[in-house]
């Protein structure tokens, strides 16, 4: 009897020693995660250094399409070509870092109205604005003026559908020409005696804080009112395109 005792006892002790071993090792690695249904996932891998510090620092990326809400929203969205560059003329390329560029030139931020003014360390400014499509969803409007004393500016509209940018500036955007801004010019009063034709009249946009209308503007272009803005055309949005008034 003692014989048959002794195989069986060693039997029980390799076998605890095999336990105790895995469990040291469990409890050394992390284990495995358990998972609500019972199954059993692998254990999380952990991240480089490099890796988290990258992560962190696009902690304020913009939010998903579900979450564009408000102008300043679509903003902060906005394809990677518009408001990217810095101080220097440089394309900021670091998503975070552009997002912080973008956030540090907002001066008016009319959440309410759905309009921004920013402006940065050159001569001019932005604004930025959107209208609602009478299908649903909103244009963005994003007009740069850059001064010189004159003013020149540049008009980019965007849509946002489906997770995707689109440049809609040739479809949405007035089609202006130097016939066009020299009768406006003229319908609104303007003079000046050294204007011979309308590409010669320099112009930029202007974006409404208030209500649907777009603004064609020039500025140190009226002998009668010199400096100061004037407006030579006018367009209001009806859901739909620009529509000259």
């Amino acid at each position: 009897m003692q014989k048959l005792y002794l195989p069986i006892f060693m039997v029980f002790l390799s076998l605890a020693a095999t336990a105790c071993f895995v469990t040291s090792q469990s409890m050394t690695t992390g284990g495995a995660n358990q998972s609500p249904n019972g199954t059993t996932n692998p254990p999380a891998a952990t991240k480089p250094p490099a890796e988290a510090a990258k992560e962190d620092s696009g902690a304020q990326a913009a939010p998903p399409a579900a979450q564009l809400r408000t102008v300043t929203d679509y903003y902060l969205a906005l394809p990677d070509d518009l408001f990217a560059l810095d101080d220097s003329g440089r394309t900021i390329r670091d998503r975070g870092a552009l997002l912080k560029y973008r956030r540090s030139l907002i001066k008016v931020e009319d959440i309410q109205n759905g309009y921004l003014k920013l402006v940065g360390n050159w001569e001019g400014w932005g604004e930025v604005a959107i209208f609602k499509r009478s299908g649903g969803g909103y244009l963005v409007a994003a007009s740069t003026v850059e001064c010189g004393p004159v003013c020149n500016g540049v008009l980019k509209l965007q849509t946002y559908d489906g997770g995707q940018w689109s440049d809609v500036t040739d479809q949405y955007a007035p089609k202006i020409n130097g016939k066009i801004i020299l009768d406006g010019f003229g319908k609104n009063g303007g003079f000046n005696e050294e204007l011979k034709s309308g590409d010669d009249l320099p112009y930029f946009y202007k974006l409404p804080r208030e209500g649907r209308m777009l603004n064609v503007a020039c500025n140190e272009c009226d002998s009668d009112t010199g400096e100061g803005d004037f407006v030579v055309l006018t367009y209001e949005w009806n859901g739909d395109k620009f529509v000259r008034r």
